[in-house]
């Protein structure tokens, strides 16, 4: 199980320094002109089959909140609790099997 978790955190560590390089330098502006380009809309939709309680006036403060949480921080965090939560699972089930094995 430590040589799992220790694979873990070296795939982890390597994914986080790619998702900042990435997100520095393409990321974050083609996420941002997604939410400018398809929010309307999405957020239209939305409003018409009453899955969100807001009206069409609210839509352009609803993009900018969301253009407000596209931030390193929130990509990171998704990608360090993904694989953190997966490879605890995965390394306690691979290390179950070979004790059992034994």
């Amino acid at each position: 199980m430590q040589a799992g978790l220790k694979f873990i955190l070296l795939v982890i560590l390597i994914l986080c320094v790619f998702q900042v390089i990435f997100f520095q330098t393409d990321f974050k502006d083609f996420k941002i002109n997604f939410i400018k380009s398809q929010g309307p809309l999405k957020l239209k939709e939305a409003i018409q089959q009453g899955q969100i309680k807001a009206s069409e006036s609210d839509i352009p403060k609803i993009i900018e909140q969301d253009i407000a949480q596209v931030t390193i921080f929130a990509e990171i965090t998704a990608i360090l609790f993904k694989y953190i939560a997966y490879g605890l699972f995965s390394s306690f089930i691979s290390a179950v099997f070979l004790k059992r094995n034994r």
